[in-house]
């Protein structure tokens, strides 16, 4: 089976498990004791001589056994495990828990459970923690998100956070609509959980981004990079800027970049000299407009703002280079034409300039107080994790 074939979700003390897509082939031959949940397509297993089909959304477990078919699913090995026939989430198996949620036990054993578990929007579990069983979570829909106590982690469908044991942690969804997942624990869980008083991430609040939202990316591009421009402040600005593509990408939302040109042979921005090109953090995909500009807003003298008109834009996200030039100057215009602004300041950098008395100003102070002139009255001014948050959320 080729790598590109398996996703290693989690390796655990006791728990490991892997996503295993099948295309015919060889079989996949077990012999420890695993579990097996079909995730699409069908997967055909054999178990001591006997084979059967596994359909998506049902699970499996056995000492040792084969695998083979066309389709994805979850390889989940713990410490022990008793043979157990094919279970999926119905009415035998369902409890009840929290505000309006649902549960289903897949898989029911000392050493190993699986669960697969439904939370409506605007729900969350209580914050608690295991002391012994460590946690894989893998969504199947939704956006749901993990609060833990150095982050909250957005989710989509096929993607996973791993818990270890003693970690505290607090299942969400705010999203439009239900969030369901699988709960993997090793061991059991049902009497190694306590409730927990303790200071989680909390999820950020207030920002509700509609369908019309358009991701502005203002010239981050390869010149900002030479030493000659002075201090900068920010240095994790285009790490940000990439978080902001990658969440904008996955929902599926419009991208358009700006991209600075200087009409002068040999000058900086000049198509024809290399800092006129994207940083790699930024740099465009197929599909994503490119659009050039010549002085320091993106709406003169461009057809942005046609391009976002014909795509019923009414909110801009803004990140790129520089916070107190282009990015401002754009920033103001955006809100003077309509736009409802985003501005992650993050997602900015700017450098030390110095004014006309000859007194120097620190790229942060520079940095700081356009943001300070541009939030409530041009911009609503918020962090790449809010931006993020709103993206998989909204």
């Amino acid at each position: 089976m080729a790598a590109a074939d398996v996703i290693v979700h989690a390796d655990l003390p006791g728990l490991c498990v892997v996503e295993h897509r099948f295309a015919g082939g060889m079989p996949l031959i077990l012999t420890k004791p695993v579990a097996v949940y079909v995730l699409d397509g069908h997967v055909d297993a054999e178990i001591a001589g006997e084979p059967t089909t596994v359909r998506p959304g049902h699970a499996v477990a056995a000492a040792e056994m084969s695998l083979r078919g066309s389709g994805t699913a979850l390889v989940v090995t713990g410490q022990t495990l008793a043979a157990k026939g094919i279970a999926c989430a119905d009415t035998d198996n369902h409890y009840a828990w929290g505000a309006g949620c649902d549960g289903w036990r897949l898989l029911e054993q000392p050493s190993l459970s699986i669960r697969e578990e439904r939370m409506p929007p605007g729900t969350a579990e209580q914050p608690h923690v295991h002391a012994r069983a460590s946690q894989l979570f893998y969504v199947l829909s939704g956006r749901p998100s993990m609060g833990l106590a150095d982050r909250e982690q957005p989710l989509a469908a096929g993607e996973s956070v791993t818990v270890p044991a003693g970690h505290p942690h607090q299942m969400r969804n705010h999203g439009p609509g239900d969030a369901t997942f699988l709960a993997i624990s090793a061991p059991a869980t049902d009497v190694d959980r306590t409730e927990v008083d303790v200071d989680l991430v909390a999820p950020p609040a207030g920002h509700v981004l509609p369908a019309g939202t358009a991701l502005l990316v203002v010239d981050v591009q390869q010149t900002f990079l030479d030493p000659a421009w002075g201090s900068r402040n920010n240095p994790g600005a285009e790490a940000n800027v990439a978080r902001l593509l990658a969440a904008f990408r996955a929902a599926g939302r419009p991208v358009v970049h700006v991209h600075h040109r200087n009409t002068e042979p040999g000058r900086r921005f000049h198509p024809d000299t290399p800092g006129h090109a994207p940083q790699a953090e930024a740099a465009p995909i197929a599909g994503e407009p490119v659009v050039p500009k010549t002085v320091n807003s993106a709406f003169i003298g461009t057809d942005l703002h046609q391009r976002l008109q014909d795509a019923g834009v009414t909110d801009i996200v803004i990140c790129g280079l520089t916070t107190d030039h282009c990015v401002s100057t754009t920033t103001r215009m955006a809100a003077n034409l309509g736009y409802r602004v985003h501005l992650a300041a993050d997602a900015c950098a700017t450098f030390d300039r110095t004014g006309p008395d000859g007194r120097r100003w620190s790229a942060q102070d520079m940095h700081d107080v356009a943001l300070a002139s541009l939030d409530g009255e041009f911009a609503a001014v918020v962090t790449t994790a809010v931006m993020v948050h709103a993206v998989c959320t909204s």
